[in-house]
């Protein structure tokens, strides 16, 4: 009598074994269809979306002593973006570059929210005569030594690239029609302190 247990427990077990890899032959061959199916549906060509204009550079202001101008090509892909501005000197007295601060925000639905990038970094580089002098980064622009804050001379140029960046790594959403920027010069020329703001709003733009 117990061997016939032991043949009728061996024989259940054989069935359900059988049964259960019947199943997972089923599932996966069904898994393998979708993930065929689904390959199928990729587009061959992967659509990125930017923001801002790649066709030149954009002035901010323009006087009798400096000029800035800004060029950018945000991607809206990646968890840092960058603006560079160029600050070109128009007279020998000395021109310092006292503070710089700039607030991103985002355009949603017609409505404008804030940003979670936030002013990371600036990389500061110095021209003289469009002769590369010096350059160096840092995190703040607080930080910023006097050597990287100060042109002399006319045609000499002081670049900028700051970079606006995600602490938690996220990209821009997808929903987000515009990108706005707005910065703040503190600038003394020859000691006199003056002000200059500037509001950016980049469109997106999708290319492929």
């Amino acid at each position: 009598m117990k061997h016939i247990e032991t043949k009728l427990f061996k024989a259940t077990l054989l069935l359900y074994i059988f049964f259960l890899l019947f199943s997972c032959g089923r599932q996966a061959d069904s898994v393998t269809k979708q993930e065929n199916k689904n390959s199928l549906m990729i587009p061959d060509t992967i659509i990125s979306k930017y923001y801002g204009n790649d066709t030149g550079e954009t002035e901010l202001f323009n006087d009798d002593l400096i000029k800035c101008t800004m060029s950018q090509v945000i991607d809206g892909s990646s968890c840092a973006s960058n603006i560079f501005l160029y600050f070109s000197s128009k007279t020998k007295k000395e021109i310092k570059i006292e503070t710089i601060t700039g607030q991103m925000s985002w355009k949603q639905k017609e409505k404008v929210i804030e940003s979670p990038f936030t002013l990371e970094s600036i990389n500061a580089i110095i021209f003289n005569n469009d002769k590369l002098i010096d350059q160096s980064s840092f995190l703040s622009s607080k930080l910023i030594t006097n050597k990287f804050k100060s042109i002399s001379g006319i045609e000499d140029q002081l670049t900028y690239d700051i970079t606006f960046a995600d602490p938690t790594y996220k990209n821009i959403p997808s929903s987000i029609q515009e990108v706005i920027i707005d910065l703040q010069f503190e600038i003394s020329i020859n000691g006199k302190l003056k002000q200059y703001k500037r509001q950016l709003a980049l469109k997106k733009i999708f290319v492929k």
